[in-house]
């Protein structure tokens, strides 16, 4: 029934089976070149596309190229999770499912902050995954307070898509401020 009925079908479908590959080749004592390539296995029966029609190739994840350097930080261009979500969001120490988080209670989850937001929308956490873009994500700075440390991140993801005749370009910038456990 309702307004889009299906004929009876059985299928089995579990929504979050990964696969990935990924390394890392010692350029010097303190630098990397660091690559990966993520997809998930979902949607085969429908030619590799999901029921919210996104793709699900071995590339639709994270997937990328890049450089890391103790002191510098870590540079990667390609489909990566954006600043806010690499430091604060569900790809972070301070994000995860169902509110779990490695430092504790993920306040946000199940509110309409974490909900609302979408690829196009101001307010919803920053919660994305940018293709075709450059993210910086910096080693933590020690402070001056003992234990402290502030952490910087920025992404920047080019649209090829036009609208309108315009491009909707995307970035986002976040921080991580830690002292002792907490974290901010």
């Amino acid at each position: 029934g309702g307004a889009t009925p299906f004929d009876s079908r059985f299928r089995v479908v579990d929504g979050g089976s990964r696969i990935g590959y990924a390394g890392s080749v010692p350029v010097t004592t303190n630098t990397v070149a660091l690559w990966q390539l993520e997809g998930a296995l979902a949607g085969f029966e429908q030619g590799g596309i999901t029921d919210q029609a996104a793709h699900t190739s071995i590339v639709s994840r994270n997937s990328f190229v890049g450089i890391e350097n103790r002191s510098f930080g870590r540079l990667v261009a390609g489909s990566n999770d954006s600043a806010y979500r690499r430091l604060v969001g569900s790809g972070g120490d301070m994000g995860g499912n169902l509110g779990l988080t490695v430092l504790g209670l993920d306040l946000w989850n199940n509110t309409s902050a974490q909900l609302s937001g979408n690829g196009k929308s101001i307010f919803g956490r920053g919660e994305e995954r940018y293709h075709n873009s450059l993210h910086y994500v910096s080693p933590p700075f020690p402070i001056s307070l003992p234990s402290a440390s502030i952490q910087l991140a920025a992404s920047y993801g080019v649209d090829q898509v036009l609208v309108q005749s315009a491009r909707r370009d995307r970035f986002s910038v976040a921080a991580l401020y830690r002292v002792g456990g907490f974290s901010l």
